[in-house]
């Protein structure tokens, strides 16, 4: 069985991209993959390297390790991703990273879906020694969709979601 660590890069209150992240999980899971979520908040850090050393360090570490690819679900905050993000991404060595994919998912309220950020976060992603999927999932107007419970509902949304995971899945399986 595939296992895909699913990362949601954001722990600020009222998060719309925790939906996405719970319904991309339900999607994923649904096709059969076994999902490992990470969350940022899971982590939290003041400063670089706060953890290093620590249980979560390890946690974190052995997530990572066991995954065949990743899925980063990014906020796009003032034109890029979030510091915690990038913070939780130094917890691991390159080496748990080295040639895995990872596909990236933007999310913004705005209408560009968080292209800026998933640029910068490509840029990440080598640097970690990982693979950029090339098809990246863009959510725009997130707090516009519409949900069912913690779970997003809209087809439009559903149908890029499923298009972006098959085409991860037939990449990394």
């Amino acid at each position: 069985m595939t296992t895909v660590a699913l990362i949601l890069g954001t722990g600020r209150k009222n998060r719309y991209s925790y939906f996405v992240a719970k319904t991309l999980e339900k999607i994923l899971r649904e096709k059969g993959v076994d999902v490992v979520p990470i969350d940022v908040r899971e982590y939290p850090q003041e400063y670089t390297n706060q953890l290093e050393g620590t249980d979560k360090q390890k946690d974190y570490e052995s997530k990572i390790g066991i995954s065949d690819a990743l899925i980063i679900i990014s906020p796009e905050y003032n034109h890029g991703y979030p510091g915690e993000l990038k913070m939780l991404l130094d917890l691991a060595p390159r080496k748990l990273y080295e040639g895995k994919y990872v596909g990236l998912v933007g999310v913004s309220s705005g209408s560009l879906g968080g292209a800026r950020c998933i640029q910068q976060l490509k840029l990440v992603i080598i640097g970690l020694r990982a693979i950029p999927f090339q098809y990246s999932l863009y959510v725009s107007n997130v707090d516009k969709l519409s949900r069912r419970g913690i779970y997003i509902s809209d087809e439009k949304f559903l149908d890029d979601a499923n298009r972006f995971i098959d085409k991860f899945l037939s990449k990394i399986t």
